[in-house]
Order: C-alpha cells, then structure tokens, then sequence
C-alpha cells in the first residue's frame, strides 16, 4: 500500500536532522499546510513539503515566537524532502509484517524464545482489548490463552507510523516474552530491557541505526514529557546490566519472568546488580553505539522557545547585541532582553558589556553538523 502523505512525513522525522521536540506537535502544526490523509507516492510528497515550506517563508524578519516558528518549521519541511523518503516506500503495514520473522529470528538466536509469537496488524483489537486506544498490546502466553488469542504483539493500523511500528514490534516481543507467567507487571526494568533487547538489539536487522537514535530521541525518550526522565531512566537501568552481562544476560532475565526481573531491578537499586547469577557474554556493536549515546554521549536538549533558537543561531563571539539581532532578522527592541535572559540563565554564552564575551555555541553547532542530532531544540505546539 502506498504511504499518506502523514507516513512520509514520519518517516522524514526519522531520517532527518529534527531541530524540535515533540514530533507529534510538529506534525499537528503543518496539518493546515498539508493533506496529510492522501496517498501519495514518494515524488509528489517530497514537492508537497517542498511547497509547504515556502507557503511558510516570511519576508526574513522575526518579531515573536509565532513568525520563528514558521521560519524553523519552513526550514524543517525543507530537511524533510530531502530526506531518503524512499526507505519507507514498501508502506508500514506491510515493513512490519515482513519484519516480523527477523525481530523473531534474532531474539530467539540471543536467547528469548518468542518463535511461536505473532505479530499482527488489525483496524481493532481483539476482545477483551477492542476499546483499548494504545497502539500496540502484548500478550504473554499464558495472558493469550485466558483469552484464546495468540501470544505476541498486536498492533493498530490506524497508529502505525514508518520505521517506529517496527520497533513497537520489537519491544512487544520482549515484553510478551517476559510475560510468559501470569505474575507481575510490565512496568519498570522491564521498559529499559525491551527497548535494550527489542529496539536497539532486534530491530537493528531491518531498521538502520541512525534511526533508532532517532526514534529513542523523538519518540521513547521525548523532551517535554509529561514524566520527564522516567524512560530514560529505565533505559539506563537495563544499559547497566547490558554492560555487565551482555546481551545473554539480559536475554536470560527477560525468559526468566517478571518476578525475576523485579528482583533484578531491586539488586540495581541497592548497588547489587553485579550478584545477579545472570551468565556473561559479548555485547553487539549497534546496541553498544545507541546505549553510548543515549546513556552517556547525549545531552539532554536545550528547550527554548522557537524566536530564541533563531537568536541563539546567530550567536557570535564578539558580537554585539546589535549584531546578533541583525543577524537573525530579530528587532534589537525585542531581542535585547531574551540575549540578556538567555545569557543568565542558558549557560551557553556570556555578554560582557552587550558584547557576546564567550559562547560554547560553536562546538555544539559543530556536533549537530557531525551527528545529525540537535544540541538545541524548540518546542512545538
């Protein structure tokens, strides 16, 4: 089935360098400029960006918050034409159900026995789940059998998105997996060991790794959250087991159920993980990149609001105010006192007599440039 122009669109965010936080905002904010409902091939979407960019260009200047963010997400639409949209050509439905055999595949190899588990795609859920809003239910084998269904991973149409449904997939395979008994919940480690086990691990076979960084960033580990630092911190969680026991022992915690895996996220909590009886093994090379830069590379993202980005963007070294507000198309009246906020309270750069003293702007404009991933980000929405 050919993508709508809303699939190109999320799959532009997962290839593309996104300068925003909450990409669902983002999307909500140029539905008035596209019909994101229409399905359209890969070559009039990228014209459908393309023109939804320069419905958006002012004429240069920016006096609030309002005219940056047309300015920021005309510049953003234009990253996402030119993104490789034509990974995502083969249609979401269809790149999961194929993805199904390798995600199965590749656990069960590491040591998760998830061969005899499906994974489906429905317009519902089944009973006792239909009126259920998630995009996604897992369900353990002996969950499955209360109710006759499959054991596996049950995923909507409707909330399917390119390149992420594959890892919802995934991350339902290690928490049907997990759920094999009837005790105990999903919450807790068990999130930081499916993302371990079924993102960054599993889904590494069909999905490249850039955009599984992306999608930890824009969407499991997403600025602006209404619990900020809850996954993340799961993630870190399991990544510190990941390192001492690899991918077999994470794999053998998950096949060991619920009761086992709260045990483990107690032992991490009192400084014991390391007594686990958990074998030892390598760990994987893309699992080892994602978690180094999730855990410990990646800085949690400046938020600011769009008309700052724009000024921090033209933050100098020995520019002065004047300078800065030119440089941006900002009027000095109303970028004056957002510098001097910025300046107190950002912690990026210094002014000293209305003059940028210091600025640590340049290396984190540098390491965008390098990694395609934002240091700074405004919020949408």
């Amino acid at each position: 089935m050919t993508p709508t122009m809303r699939d190109w669109l999320f799959a532009g965010i997962y290839l593309a360098p996104c300068r925003f936080a909450k990409a669902e905002a983002f999307v909500s904010g140029v539905e008035p400029h596209l019909p994101l409902d229409d399905v359209v091939p890969v070559g009039v979407a990228t014209d459908m960006l393309r023109r939804a960019a320069a419905s958006l260009d002012g004429d240069g200047g920016c006096a609030d918050d309002v005219t940056a963010a047309r300015q920021l997400t005309a510049a953003q639409l234009r990253e996402l034409a030119d993104a490789p949209l034509m990974l995502a050509s083969s249609g979401t439905e269809h790149a999961v159900i194929a993805a199904a055999g390798p995600l199965r595949d590749r656990l069960t190899a590491a040591g998760v026995d998830v061969a005899a588990m499906t994974v489906t795609v429905g317009s519902v859920f089944p009973e006792p789940y239909a009126a259920s809003e998630r995009a996604s239910i897992s369900l353990g084998a002996s969950q499955a059998a209360r109710h006759q269904l499959e054991p596996g991973v049950y995923l909507r149409l409707s909330r399917l998105r390119p390149f992420l449904s594959i890892t919802q997939a995934a991350r339902g395979l290690v928490h049907a997996a997990a759920a094999a008994g009837p005790d105990g919940s999903d919450r807790g480690l068990e999130q930081g060991l499916a993302e371990v086990l079924g993102l960054c691990y599993a889904a590494a076979t069909v999905v490249p790794r850039t955009v599984l960084r992306s999608i930890l960033i824009h969407d499991r580990h997403r600025a602006a959250s209404s619990w900020p630092g809850v996954r993340s911190g799961h993630l870190r969680q399991a990544a510190l087991l990941y390192r001492e026991f690899g991918i077999a022992g994470l794999a053998a915690l998950v096949s060991g159920g619920r009761l086992r895996i709260a045990e483990a996220e107690v032992a991490i909590l009192t400084g014991r993980h390391r007594e686990l009886d958990l074998p030892r093994g390598p760990g994987d090379e893309v699992t080892t990149w994602l978690l180094d830069h999730l855990c410990g590379g990646l800085l949690p993202s400046y938020l600011v609001s769009p008309l700052d980005l724009v000024l921090l963007d033209a933050v100098q070294d020995g520019a002065s105010v004047a300078d800065v507000c030119a440089a941006a198309g900002v009027p000095v009246s109303v970028g004056t006192a957002r510098l001097e906020r910025l300046s107190g309270s950002a912690a990026l750069f210094a002014l000293s007599g209305g003059v940028v003293a210091s600025s640590i702007l340049p290396r984190y404009r540098e390491a965008e440039q390098q990694s395609g991933q934002p240091v700074l980000r405004w919020l949408a929405g």
